[in-house]
């Protein structure tokens, strides 16, 4: 399981050199923090996976958290706990398993086939609701690959 986990943060890890700021001081005006929800800003809706956090060994950024996001529902649902993790985040990617065809592209230029890509995402803005605020993000193109094994 150590594995899998290394791995995907590498590669998250790998996008660390251009990281978009998001505008985090804003959520200081709430006592309590919002309820987030996420949309990527051209095609809608992203779900929440989980919070990577940078501890042990196998983390190249120690105590960086890095929010994952993917297009694919279900998401996890956002507790107390993970909201916290959630709003110390470093950066936010985009997870998504490569299909069949993109993993045969990749394997061909790289000789190697990859599972998974993560893409940084830039959040430029936050939408102010009633007790939530929205993550809009962009996508930047900035892509890493993994294996799942």
């Amino acid at each position: 399981m150590a594995c899998i986990v290394q791995m995907q943060r590498r590669s998250i890890e790998e996008l660390r050199p251009e990281i978009p700021a998001w505008p985090r001081h804003h959520l200081s005006r709430f006592k309590r923090l919002p309820y987030p929800r996420f949309r990527l800003r051209k095609t809608g809706q992203l779900y929440f996976y989980g919070t990577s956090v940078g501890i042990g060994p196998c983390a190249g950024i120690q105590g960086m958290n890095i929010g994952v996001l993917g297009l694919r529902p279900p998401g996890i649902a956002i507790k107390h706990d993970e909201k916290n993790a959630l709003f110390k985040s470093e950066y936010f990617v985009l997870l998504r398993p490569l299909t069949l065809t993109q993993s045969r592209i990749m394997q061909k230029k790289s000789s190697i086939r990859y599972t998974h890509e993560v893409e940084l995402l830039h959040c430029p803005r936050l939408d102010f609701g009633n007790k939530t605020v929205a993550f809009v993000f962009e996508q930047t193109g900035r892509k890493a690959y993994y294996v799942w094994i």
